[in-house]
């Protein structure tokens, strides 16, 4: 009977030292899958980083891209007339219908841009500038051209707002030209707008936008 005792109590011993070796084992297997999986994710978050980062990147110098464009295409509106007096250039609707297409050409490389980076500009709005250029000095030159084509006789009574109009427009071609020049190629909010060339516009058009604005 010791004998037997002896024996089970030998096999209960044996069973303990191979449960133990084997949580052992299992806790290390357990550690190390562990460990794997942490060293799986930090590599995934990385790549995920780098990924997003260089998509982010392209976007922007693809927005560069596009803000050079609309300062080039809003400057080949008024290079256009050469040496011709803007106001005499644009008495054929042909010369104004152009000059209004290109500056909404113009505009569609800035919403394309904008697009691009929308993430850096939330919260930042761009829609006072672009409205100020589209229903503001689009819709008085598109008013002329309809008084052009009617073969109107005698001149046209707001001649003045549309001289000053076109200035306004110069101003901000030049503006935008000298954004380009200084490497400045960034998408542009309604506050850049605001500080750095609404105060230098002329027409009354202007006062019915950037309502609430303050430099």
């Amino acid at each position: 009977m010791d004998e037997l005792m002896r024996l089970i109590n030998g096999l209960n011993y044996e069973g303990a030292i191979l449960m133990t070796q084997k949580s052992t084992f299992l806790g290390k297997a357990l550690v190390s899958t562990i460990c794997l999986l942490f060293i799986i994710s930090i590599g995934l978050n990385i790549y995920q980083y780098n990924t997003i980062n260089s998509e982010r990147n392209d976007n922007t110098n693809k927005a560069r891209n596009f803000i050079s464009d609309q300062a080039a295409t809003f400057a080949n509106v008024f290079s256009a007339a050469g040496s011709t007096n803007i106001l005499e250039y644009i008495k054929k609707p042909d010369h104004l219908s152009q000059m209004i297409e290109s500056i909404q050409i113009a505009d569609s490389y800035y919403l394309a841009a904008s697009k691009l980076v929308s993430d850096q500009l939330s919260g930042k709005g761009i829609i006072e500038s672009r409205n100020l250029i589209s229903n503001g000095y689009l819709s008085e030159l598109r008013a002329y051209r309809t008084f052009l084509e009617s073969n109107s006789n005698g001149a046209y009574e707001n001649i003045d707002q549309i001289a000053i109009a076109i200035n306004d427009l110069q101003t901000i071609s030049n503006w935008l030209i000298e954004k380009n020049k200084n490497n400045d190629s960034d998408v542009y909010t309604d506050n850049d707008f605001y500080k750095e060339v609404y105060v230098n516009l002329k027409s009354d058009i202007k006062n019915h936008y950037f309502t609430g604005f303050s430099s």
